[in-house]
């Protein structure tokens, strides 16, 4: 009833980035705004812990405790969601983009398999794609999604990210059919 529409409109409210459908505990860091770093340990722990806050309501802030910027709740939150923000990626185009999936994956053919192409069916659609780069805090999803898609499909396959890997899986494949047709 209420307490799950609440629910529901709290995470919704956490969700800091368009697209994003998961939480960290960093996320949801802002909902502990002013509480005594001292109580955070047993709030978290929730009732029946043995723990209890202790933090009188009001109480004069110490080192421990959270500061809030100028005193405004909201400033507060928009400093902390820029701090969360300044850790994402800003790749604008495509070979900065496998510059950044060889790094994290050490290659292209490993980003693919690891990080977009999760069904193994060997396309990844714009959500797919979209997940991957919401993964490794890539804003540009559309701009790369355009660059890679230009067919206007509504998928890629690894031929569009990298097309001499693609070339050398296919042979590899064609050859594994030809010595092993019934495996």
């Amino acid at each position: 009833g209420i307490a799950d529409n609440l629910a529901k409109r709290v995470f919704k409210l956490c969700l800091a980035r368009q697209g994003q459908r998961l939480l960290t505990v960093e996320d949801l860091q802002m909902l502990l705004i002013g509480v005594h770093q001292d109580d955070m340990a047993a709030l978290w722990a929730g009732p029946g812990t043995g723990s209890s806050p202790t933090a009188a309501s009001g109480a004069k802030p110490t080192p421990g405790m959270v500061q809030l910027h100028n005193g405004s709740p909201r400033r507060h939150a928009e400093e902390v969601t820029n701090q969360h923000h300044s850790k994402d990626v800003n790749v604008r185009d495509l070979d900065k983009f496998k510059q950044l999936l060889i790094g994290k994956y050490g290659s292209l053919w490993s980003a693919w398999r690891q990080g977009m192409d999760h069904d193994k069916n060997g396309i990844v659609t714009q959500q797919d794609f979209a997940r991957g780069c919401q993964f490794l805090g890539v804003k540009a999803v559309n701009k790369l999604w355009l660059g890679l898609d230009v067919l206007e499909l509504g998928y890629i396959t690894l031929k569009e990210l990298d097309p001499e890997v693609a070339e050398l899986f296919a042979e590899l494949e064609k050859r594994l059919l030809e010595n092993f047709p019934n495996r």
